[in-house]
Formats: C-alpha cells, structure tokens, sequence
C-alpha cells in the first residue's frame, strides 16, 4: 500500500474512533460501579439462591399410597386402602432446620457474589487511576531527562564534562519514555475491560480526589474485625458446615422410623351363584408395621455423616483463622505504609520542591544539574508517595471485600475522598 495512502487511512481510523468516543456516553463512578447487579455471576447466583430457598410444601409423611384392587372373574370383589409411611421422630423440625440452614447459605452466596463484583468493578477503576498517574511520573521523569541532556550539552565544553553522564542520561529518557508507552498500552487493555463491564461507553470519566491515608484509618477503625462469622466467605463455610449438621440431624431422624407404615382397608364383596341370591360382605381393615433396627446399616449411615460434620467444622474452623489473619496482616501493611508517607511528606517538606538544592546551587554558581537534581528527586518522592497511597487503597479494598463491608453497602463510593461516604456519582454532583 501506498505510504501517503496508509498514514491516510491511519488518520481516518483515528478521527473516526475520536469522534464514536466522544459521541457515546463516559464510563463514570455511577455506571462502573453501578451496574454491578448486572453482573453473570451475580445473576446466576440470584437464581442459585432461588432454588435453594424456594417455597417447598410441608412435608408430613414419607409416602403416601391409595390403593386398588378387583378380584375374582367377575371383579365383584372391590379393595380400597390407604397406606401411609410416617415421619421418623424429629424429621419434621429437622427438615424445617435443613430449610434453614439452606436459606443461611444461600444469603452467604449472594452477599460473597455481589462483594465479588463490586471489588472487580473497584480495582479496575483504581487500576486506571493508578496506571495513568504513573505514566504522568514516567513523562515527567523523561522530562527531566531532556532537561538534563540539554543542559550537557551546553557544558560540553567545558573539561569536568564526562560523556558518560550524558549516555546515561540519554538511556534514562529512553526507559521512562519506553515505560509510558508501556502505560498506554496497560491503560488500553484496563479502558477495554471496563467497556465489557459497561457496553457502548466512550471516554473514561472516574474523577475525584481519592480517600487519604487518614481517612482509609478512620473507615478501618469503624470496621468490627471481630465479627468473622460475618465475613462472605465465612458465611459460606459456616452455612455448609450448618448444612451438614442439619443433615447428620436428617439421618437420626430418619433412623427413627419405628412404624414403617400405616394402613386401612375397605373390602366389598358381592358373590352370586346359581342356588342362591346375592350376598355382600363389608370388611374393614386396619394395620401397620414395626422397624426392627437389626443390621440394618443405620448406624454406620448416621456415623458416616457425623464425621463429614465434623470435617466440615474443621474446615470451617481454619477458614475462620485464615480470615482473620489475612484481615490482620492488611491493616499492618496499611499501618506501615501510612508511617513511610509521613517520613517521605516530612522529606518532602524539607526539600520543597528543589529549594534544599537551589540553595546549594546558588552557593556554588547556579549549577543547572544541582538544579535538575533537586527537580528529579522532588518527582521521585512525590511519586514514591502516590505509589504508597495507591497501594494503600488497593489493601483497603481488599479488606472491604474480605470483611463484606463493600457488599453490605454498594451504595457508596468507597473509593472517593469524602468522611462519611459519598453516595456512587458523578464528581461534583449533589450527593458525590
């Protein structure tokens, strides 16, 4: 193909992408975060929990019969009975525990399924805002090395001018300017996966200032760390460890079907032969029937499920602990990220933006490479802080996800900087 003809065609693509972006509507808090409850998962586990806690009929027998019978050649000879096999002794209240028990683990999924949607949904837009404020310190940084490769070269001249200082700072350009186009292509593959999560959106719009250090402390300190059993995951291993106890309380009770069955019978009988007339016979009827419990295997059946309950309990023992441990070790990683930003905030203040340096360099005859130092460590440390920032709020989403506070309120965002909460809107919007 043609190269004027190309670059044509490249720039027609561009133009037509740039204007479908700017026609179709942004990706905001409110339809990020928002649209959650759209979510397959979410969806599916909403029918799941239908299932398991749909309406089921009272059940009060085991099995019940009617039954019918005509005999003899000329079928005169009617039966009718009724046969029924009862309950075992405490299988009604058991069932009831089992639908209980069902109900419990269900809430457990769909409060485990919308935190897992809502932290995907949340991380993906930090994500975006992590990887675009780290490009603009991948770009500052080349700027500086710009700066400073212009700045040798004006001192090329001069004898205590070293050609390696100026390979390296031309090396230097080429890595930063490298790892912003690396960000671009980071931020692309973040920007396509929101636009499944919101289809025909356009441009990005997730702005606001994000929660401090000091407010992502005082949302923790609120958070009830003792209360595991509440915890999605928690939930879902106490609720099956429930199920099993329900079940093991199932098999007792059914092993404790002493009467087997019931039964009352009604008999008409009309017989007629050639001598006489017709005579009828009316029987009623009544039995049942006593289970004896001998090598039947009822008992290993009730042992077996008493040492699932039991695996399950142990399961669900060391779930909790791992929870609460992986609850605990967050909040020190927070603890100590926050102490570092107070020592690079305390750097910070003293360098003021190169003022430690300017000093120096004005002593010294306004050296412009002191200069350029004093610049390139003010963008280092102020990114240094960011980045701790950044990953503070990637643990505090963590543990609003662990401990289910994000599901138990998806409401608010829990991501912009405002004490209480603000509600999932746009930036600057009432209520934001």
């Amino acid at each position: 193909m043609n190269p004027v003809r190309s670059a044509t065609v490249r720039m027609l693509a561009g133009i037509a992408i740039a204007a479908w972006t700017s026609a179709a509507s942004p990706v905001t808090w409110k339809s990020l975060i928002g649209g959650y409850k759209q979510d397959l998962s979410l969806q599916a586990a909403k029918v799941k929990v239908d299932e398991l806690v749909g309406s089921r009929g009272v059940q009060l027998w085991d099995d019940l019969e009617l039954r019918y019978g005509a005999k003899r050649a000329d079928l005169r000879k009617q039966e009718v009975a009724l046969r029924i096999s009862p309950a075992g002794f405490g299988e009604l209240s058991a069932n009831r525990e089992m639908a209980k028990a069902r109900r419990r683990l269900g809430d457990a999924h769909l409060l485990q399924k919308t935190s897992e949607a809502l932290y995907d949904r949340y991380k993906l837009a930090l994500d975006w805002r992590f990887q675009t404020r780290q490009r603009q310190y991948h770009l500052d940084m080349k700027a500086v090395c710009d700066r400073r490769i212009a700045a040798m070269a004006k001192l090329s001249s001069q004898e205590t001018f070293d050609p390696k200082d100026l390979v390296k700072a031309q090396v230097k350009r080429v890595e930063y300017l490298s790892k912003a186009e690396g960000d671009v292509s980071s931020l692309a593959r973040i920007e396509h996966h929101m636009r499944q999560f919101v289809p025909g959106t356009g441009q990005i719009l997730l702005e606001g200032e994000l929660l401090t250090p000091a407010e992502i402390e005082a949302t923790l300190a609120r958070l009830d760390a003792s209360a595991v059993d509440s915890f999605p995951d928690v939930g879902i291993a106490a609720g099956e460890m429930e199920m099993e106890k329900a079940k093991a309380t199932q098999e007792i009770a059914s092993s404790r079907r002493w009467v087997s069955y019931m039964e009352a019978g009604y008999t008409f009988d009309a017989d007629q032969n050639s001598k006489e007339r017709v005579t009828h016979r009316d029987n009623i009827a009544f039995g049942f029937g006593i289970k004896i419990p001998l090598f039947d295997g009822s008992s290993q059946d009730i042992g077996r499920r008493k040492a699932d309950f039991a695996e399950v309990r142990l399961s669900y023992q060391d779930d909790r602990e791992d929870y609460v441990r992986d609850v605990q070790k967050l909040r020190l990683s927070i603890g100590s990220m926050l102490r570092q930003i107070v020592v690079l905030d305390s750097f910070a203040a003293r360098v003021d933006a190169g003022k430690l340096y300017a000093d120096f360099a004005m002593k010294s005859g306004s050296d412009p490479l002191l200069l350029l130092n004093a610049q390139e460590t003010s963008v280092e440390n102020a990114w240094r802080i960011e980045e701790l920032r950044f990953l503070m709020l990637y643990e505090y989403l963590e543990i609003l996800h662990l401990t289910g506070a994000m599901a138990r309120h998806p409401d608010i965002n829990h991501l912009l900087a405002r004490t209480p909460s603000v509600a999932i809107a746009e930036p600057g919007s009432p209520g934001s």
